[in-house]
């Protein structure tokens, strides 16, 4: 079955069951590059060399990635989109790749998936599609060689 596209711009692969889908309409929010550092900032007495705080930074690490996909009130999917990832939901430890038009390509897990009815428009919703990053392949077009 060809994968999923939730847009032009986006792709969803179900890895386990082999089947895809596309998201017809731009997402109002997609934001895969928001990776926090794993970091402590303490304010201290004293402190580091006249900063007031000590800083700990462990580096990136890819559990800390969530991408966060949401239709915005007039980017609406269709009956059919949200039928197959509501099922899609149903499958335990299911994985999926998401790719996206600037070349990057995740495996990801579907953490949380919300979609709200649009009163007066039969078979449109909006939607809010949370995915845990379990691994990276490929970022910005380059292969992903890190942790």
């Amino acid at each position: 079955m060809p994968p999923l596209v939730v847009s032009g711009l986006l792709t969803l692969e179900n890895i386990t069951a082999e089947a895809t889908v596309t998201v017809t309409h731009d997402p109002a929010t997609y934001d895969p590059l928001d990776w926090p550092p794993r970091q402590t900032v303490q304010k201290v007495i004293g402190g580091g060399p006249g900063t007031g705080t000590v800083r700990q930074t462990r580096g990136k690490f890819l559990s800390d990635i969530v991408i966060h996909v949401n239709t915005g009130p007039t980017q609406w999917w269709n009956k059919d989109l949200v039928q197959t990832i509501l099922g899609w939901t149903q499958t335990p430890d299911a994985t999926y790749r998401l790719s996206d038009s600037e070349g990057n390509a995740f495996i990801v897990a579907i953490d949380d998936f919300h979609p709200v009815p649009v009163y007066g428009l039969e078979g449109l919703y909006t939607a809010s599609l949370e995915l845990g990053v379990l691994g990276i392949e490929a970022l910005l077009g380059q292969p992903y060689t890190g942790n």
